[in-house]
């Protein structure tokens, strides 16, 4: 549909959705109108007056127009693979306009239906509105929206990458290769190394070590050596090392009573003075308080910019440095200021403006640059440094506060399987759902990683209108929900993430550059779901303190199971709810929100540690639309009357691969098997909400 601005009845929905050709159109309609003026001629007075004979209406006085209703196709918010067809009909005699993704309405493939025979991965929509005999025009317009799935069992490579790797066989192009779970990837590695010493210009040619939490490589590749590598070596994909950058909005701390975290902070008792003679309170309105020690919490990793733990926020509980970005030469700390705020609203511990986790040790990967942007590699890199010291340093938890620029399906994005490398480690993974929401109504295209991975928790941003009631909260209108491309809902839960209150280093460019969203010295006022995801993150430090036999699994299972659901006219917008830390910690055997997908986590066969085996999750959702069903039906959801099920039955437990057998259509050859994801430029930047 690109260059298309004309709308031509015939040629432009017959080329694109495979209806019959504008002659053929011109000809049937001519034949129509032909036989409308002959049977207009044969039609008695009586009966063209309404006297019950035609259709019992008055043309002349006819105003109502008429309703059409979707008889089949897509269920709204379902997810499908391969080509779709819709069919309609109104309540009285009508002709159809058909629309796909906004175009204007035009001719619809048949008098009753519509086809799409090859949409895009991602999200789509389409409207039909009829007008009956009388002319009148439908008042609006029957909807459906619906997310298209992507399914290759050959080498993936995002089309525009391979298009300008076609195109540009000379120039460099900066790449992760993903090579199969059963090979070793440094063998790949080596053999790309080899290939490219043959080229005249091997000096540009750079192959790196291979990953630890993933199974492949960054590389520097020219563009023929690109589509050598994906036809000839077993690759699983190969995408661009996009960068990924801050994504923070720019708008008081009545948030921790909000979800609860306050109630484990530590606190000093109080008592309540006697009078010795009656042996009652002098003041009736004392209350006395126990006295409370925080939980010993667990370190949380900070993938992100830097954490200044000079700062009076953090004490001596910023435990280590680790430096890994590549983009830019570091003066301080954290130049950018991003990553200390995150720390603080994971874990500070200022009298004014605390965290979630105040007792909660911190450690600093630094991945991202005094520009506010990172590599995808240096991500992954960061995930590859927690995963080899996180018994060294007790890292439990892990905040990305970030997202891939580049859409994907999650069974071939690195920093996917990078995330879920640490959550079946036992580290519990927590990010961002990203700040590019439109409404509470228009549902975003989930397609970017780490937060469209079923497995980690994605976290939507809350608005909590700085009251400590859960009932007029609502979800930021940035904050992005919807379906991931491979069908599953995302965020899990929210948190609060707008107007909030963090730490900044002196110098940092947030504060240099938002001197109005300075609310006191060394504190300034963001928002962003970047925000909400620490605040997850510390008290998912804080549950495993208090229990330190759940499973990341069970983490993510309380915290769904408690949320309060928020009356929004989507409810999944926020996921389960809005997180309760208190009601969380209450739940005795919280059930296992991944216990469907577990059984497709299977032992490395390269190296130690499991990995998801997505093929086998493709065959079992091909041949199962109820695939997920035991997730909500296996276990208890409702211990101790704390759980909401309001999510379950809007996300993946429900029809989102019930339509036309979700996988029943293989996209087919290596390389060319995505028309989809709408291919943003690959050297695009992508958002670190």
């Amino acid at each position: 549909m690109d260059g298309i601005t004309s709308f031509d009845h015939g040629e432009r929905f017959g080329a694109v959705w495979g209806t019959r050709g504008a002659g053929d159109r011109h000809c049937a309609h001519a034949l129509l109108v032909l036989a409308a003026l002959v049977l207009g001629l044969l039609v008695p007075a009586a009966a063209a007056a309404g006297n019950g004979k035609g259709n019992g209406k008055d043309k002349a006085s006819d105003r109502t127009p008429p309703t059409t209703t979707i008889t089949s196709g897509p269920a709204n918010l379902s997810a499908v693979a391969g080509a779709i067809t819709f069919t309609f009909s109104a309540n009285e005699p009508a002709t159809f306009a058909c629309s796909l993704d906004g175009s204007p309405f035009g001719a619809c493939s048949t008098a009753s239906s519509f086809l799409v025979v090859s949409p895009v991965l991602g999200q789509h929509a389409f409207a039909v509105r009829a007008t009956d005999t009388s002319g009148n025009i439908e008042n609006g317009a029957a909807t459906v929206t619906w997310y298209s799935v992507y399914q290759s069992s050959q080498t993936y490579v995002p089309r525009t990458l391979l298009g300008q790797a076609q195109a540009h066989p000379d120039q460099i192009f900066d790449v992760i290769v993903q090579v199969p779970a059963a090979i070793d990837s440094e063998k790949v590695a080596s053999a790309t190394r080899a290939q490219g010493r043959k080229w005249r210009n091997s000096d540009r040619t750079r192959v790196g070590n291979s990953f630890t939490s993933v199974n492949g490589f960054e590389a520097q590749l020219p563009g023929w050596l690109i589509v050598y590598v994906a036809e000839t070596y077993p690759v699983v994909s190969i995408t661009p090392n996009v960068k990924v950058q801050l994504d923070e909005f720019n708008p008081v701390q009545v948030w921790p009573s909000t979800i609860g975290a306050d109630k484990f902070w530590p606190r000093a008792g109080k008592t309540c003075a006697v009078d010795p003679k009656t042996g009652l309170q002098l003041d009736p309105a004392c209350v006395p308080v126990a006295p409370y020690a925080a939980p010993d919490a667990p370190t949380i990793a900070v993938v992100d910019s830097g954490i200044d733990g000079s700062l009076p926020d953090f004490g001596h509980r910023v435990i280590g440095h680790t430096d890994l970005q590549s983009v830019g030469d570091v003066r301080n700390a954290d130049d950018d200021g991003h990553g200390t705020f995150v720390a603080t609203m994971a874990a500070g511990a200022s009298a004014s403006y605390p965290g979630a986790a105040p007792t909660a040790r911190l450690y600093d990967v630094r991945v991202i640059g005094p520009d506010g942007s990172a590599s995808t590699s240096d991500v992954i890199a960061g995930a590859d440094w927690i995963l080899q010291h996180k018994d060294e340093f007790d890292i439990k938890v892990a905040n990305f506060s970030l997202h891939a620029g580049h859409p994907n399906s999650f069974r071939f994005d690195p920093l996917d399987k990078a995330v879920e490398a640490l959550w079946f480690s036992g580290v519990t993974v927590v990010v961002a759902s990203g700040n590019f929401g439109t409404d509470l109504n228009t549902p975003s295209a989930m397609d970017f990683a780490p937060g469209n991975d079923p497995f980690v928790i994605t976290v939507g941003a809350a608005d909590t209108l700085n009251t400590q009631t859960y009932t007029d909260d609502s979800l930021a209108p940035w904050s992005a929900w919807g379906h991931t491309a491979d069908g599953f809902s995302k965020p899990e839960v929210s948190a609060p993430g707008r107007y909030m209150i963090g730490a900044q280093p002196p110098t940092s460019t947030l504060q240099t550059e938002r001197p109005d969203h300075i609310v006191a010295p060394g504190y300034i006022q963001l928002s962003g779901t970047s925000f909400a995801a620490p605040v997850v993150a510390g008290i998912a430090a804080n549950l495993i303190a208090l229990h330190p036999g759940w499973t990341p699994d069970q983490i993510k299972g309380a915290l769904m199971a408690t949320a309060h659901p928020l009356t929004l006219a989507n409810e999944a917008a926020t996921g389960a709810g809005e997180v309760d830390e208190a009601r969380a910690d209450l739940m005795q055997a919280p059930p296992n929100a991944n216990l469907a997908l577990d059984r497709f986590v299977v032992p490395a066969a390269v190296g130690s540690g499991s990995i998801f085996d997505d093929r086998a999750w493709v065959a079992a959702a091909s041949a199962d639309p109820s695939w997920a069903a035991q997730t909500f039906t296996g276990q208890s959801w409702n211990d101790q009357s704390t759980a909401s099920q309001s999510w379950a039955s809007q996300s993946w437990a429900s029809q989102s691969w019930s339509d036309q057998s979700w996988a029943s259509q293989s996209w087919v050859s290596s390389s060319q098997a995505d028309a989809a994801l709408a291919d943003q430029s690959w050297a695009s930047s992508s958002v670190v909400d």
